[in-house]
């Protein structure tokens, strides 16, 4: 059975309180649910120039990243660790597939497996005056670069929008057949089309009908 290493370290930084920290968290709960004939595994820690932590546990390692007295890790200190010990993290499990949920890390070594990196937006790359202000964002000219050097380095890129494949595209050159669109999912115990008891207060302060 292939094995599919899903990196879940970035859930160790403040990422866990955003966006991309809840799709690493629905994704490893996904997956551990329903495996279709892989292996998944969970790359927890990446310690540089070693071998980091990896489970087949990805419930467990989820719950220990994103609980709340779990330390938080700087974010330039985990893309540091993540550029220079995926290589050695990855070569010691020898997964098929490595899936990188944040994209702001790029290995600085092969990995001896494809690597597929989800595209979450290039809105930095779009309005630079808003997002690359800074030596941090590499202006605007760096951050070209940045984000040229992050996707092009994946061998294939998950867009979660039409938008963001479309743009990575034109503004990137990432050539479209190694873009694949996938919308992200819904978690279905939040929705539910029967009315709940608060709903009637909830629609009268928003004006809903």
């Amino acid at each position: 059975m292939d094995s599919v290493l899903l990196d879940l370290s970035v859930l160790a930084t403040d990422s866990r309180f955003r966006g991309i920290g809840r799709y690493a968290l629905m994704l490893a709960r996904g997956l551990a649910a329903q495996r279709d004939g892989i292996r998944p595994l969970a790359l927890e820690q990446v310690k540089p120039f070693r071998a980091g932590i990896v489970t087949d546990d990805l419930l467990a390692t989820a719950d220990r990243l994103t609980q709340a007295d779990a330390p938080v890790m700087a974010h330039t200190a985990w893309a540091w660790s993540i550029r220079v010990g995926m290589m050695p993290a990855t070569r010691a499990v020898r997964p098929a597939l490595v899936h990188s949920v944040h994209p702001e890390a790029t290995p600085l070594g092969p990995l001896g497996c494809p690597r597929v990196t989800t595209l979450h937006d290039l809105v930095p790359l779009l309005l630079p005056k808003h997002y690359a202000r800074s030596w941090k964002e590499g202006y605007s000219v760096g951050r070209q670069k940045l984000d040229y050097r992050r996707y092009h380095r994946a061998d294939h890129l998950l867009a979660v929008s039409e938008c963001s494949a479309r743009v990575a595209t034109q503004h990137l050159g990432v050539p479209a057949n190694r873009i694949s669109f996938v919308y992200p999912g819904i978690d279905l115990s939040n929705w539910s089309p029967d009315p709940g008891a608060s709903d009637v207060a909830l629609r009268a302060r928003l004006g809903a009908k």
